[in-house]
Parts: C-alpha cells; structure tokens; sequence
C-alpha cells in the first residue's frame, strides 16, 4: 500500500538488507508497523522482530492500535489508549484487538515472533536470527539497528566501523548465496544529529 516507496526500493524482496534511517522520534517504528509489519500480517508471512530499544509490551501496544484500525477495523482513539476509564463499547473494542494480537503472537508457530535483546551483539543477534530462520522466520525487522555493544572482542574498534561491520554481518546472513539465509531484512536506524549539518 505504498507505491512510491515500492518504485523506489522496488519492494521489500529476499536476499536484500533494507535500512530506514531517521532522527529520534521521527516515527521510523510507527512507518515500520504499517507498512512492514501489516504487510507481513495481511500476507501471512511469518516475522521476526528483534528489539533492543522498546520493551515486546511497547510492541504489542503498538501492534494493538494498529490491530485497532486495520485487524478489527474496530478504532479507539490513541489518546484513549492512554488516559483508560473506557466505555463499554471500547472494552469490547480492545478485548477483539487483544485477542486479535494474541492470535498473531503467541504460540509455537505465531506469525510473528518477538525477542528482545537487552545486549545487542552482532554474534548473538545472528544465532537468533538463524534460530528462527531455520523455523521458517525469513522476514527480519530490527528496531533499532546501532553498533554492536562492547563483547570484549572488539573494544579497541572504532565506534563507526564497528557499525559498518555490523552491517556487513546482517548482510552476508540475509543474501541469497555466499552461505546467506536468502532472508529478506528490514533495519532501523536513528540518526545523529550531527546528520543534520
């Protein structure tokens, strides 16, 4: 449902590391739930989704309004969402979209899959990554990608090329030959505000 972002990076195919880069709280997770993960939802495409920044609740909490308006088509206010004290009809409301969310998220064979990963580094962030593949996970969402935190192997590395080598990783697990996964990966990544000059 976004034909010029289609055009520009001509889908979202296999073998293929697509980054999304934006400055803190532009809404690169928010773009990401509509158009990555409701696209995997309608499609029945099974999604993995490591997080290091927001807890699976914020996830889900996401994932609930958005159930809201597209997997209910049942809508609360975002506003309501926080401030409680709900109607009848809204408790009716969110109890369809919970277990709408439910239905997606839990389970041994859940559509999507969410692991959080309090330390992000790149070793273990591909262990998970093949874990699931090998499950049948061969969409992969990051929220957000950042240079790997310091495992003790690489602290004398730059900051900047450690994220550069990083990146390299996801890539060579994600293509389709050279020993990859032929996965198709979707990576957030927060801009500095030194970008900006």
């Amino acid at each position: 449902k976004s034909p010029q972002m289609t055009k520009i990076c001509t889908g979202w195919d296999f073998g293929n590391l697509h980054i999304f880069g934006g400055f803190g709280g532009s809404g690169k997770t928010s773009m990401s739930f509509n158009k990555v993960i409701m696209s995997c939802i309608e499609n029945k495409e099974k999604l993995l989704i490591i997080a290091n920044e927001q807890s699976i609740e914020e996830f889900k909490k996401m994932l609930l309004v958005t159930a809201m308006g597209t997997g209910t088509k049942k809508s609360v206010k975002r506003q309501r969402l926080n401030e409680g004290n709900f109607t009848e009809e809204e408790k009716k409301k969110l109890t369809d979209a919970i277990q709408w969310v439910k239905d997606l998220c839990e389970g041994e064979y859940a559509l999507i899959k969410f692991i959080f990963m309090e330390n992000y580094v790149i070793k273990d962030v591909k262990k998970v990554i093949k874990h699931y593949a090998n499950r049948g996970y061969k969409s992969v969402m990051i929220d957000t990608g950042k240079p790997s935190d310091d495992d003790g192997s690489r602290h004398n590395e730059q900051r900047h090329a450690r994220f550069a080598d990083d990146f390299k990783e996801l890539y060579k697990i994600t293509r389709a030959n050279g020993g990859g996964l032929n996965l198709r990966m979707w990576v957030n990544v927060q801009l500095t505000d030194t970008a900006l000059t």
